[in-house]
């Protein structure tokens, strides 16, 4: 979020004003898109390794490939998405001299 602010005043100063809407509405779409496919991710993730849901007071007992797939939803799934991101991030070329 930290990079915004600064997009949108480099294009302001290279471009002129008005397209501050533009580049906070596609950084709000691609927030949106994030969590919907975390969420998305998540559960088929669980779907595949057999999560047996709880319900009421009932206690269940979660298989093991289960287990594994909460481990591997909440460890190594952000993990690669971080690396991942670090591609883009790599041809982000905005820096400070750019925004003074």
């Amino acid at each position: 979020m930290a990079m915004l602010p600064d997009v949108i005043s480099h294009d302001a100063a290279r471009h002129g004003t008005g397209r501050a809407g533009a580049f906070g509405g596609v950084w709000t779409a691609g927030e949106t898109t994030g969590f919907a496919l975390g969420a998305t991710v998540l559960t088929v993730v669980l779907a595949a390794t057999g999560y047996v849901e709880r319900t009421a007071a009932m206690l269940v007992w979660q298989p093991p490939a289960a287990i594994a797939g909460i481990v591997l939803s909440f460890s190594v799934v952000p993990a690669a998405l971080v690396l991942a991101s670090l591609i883009p991030l790599a041809r982000y070329r905005l820096r400070r001299a750019d925004i003074e």
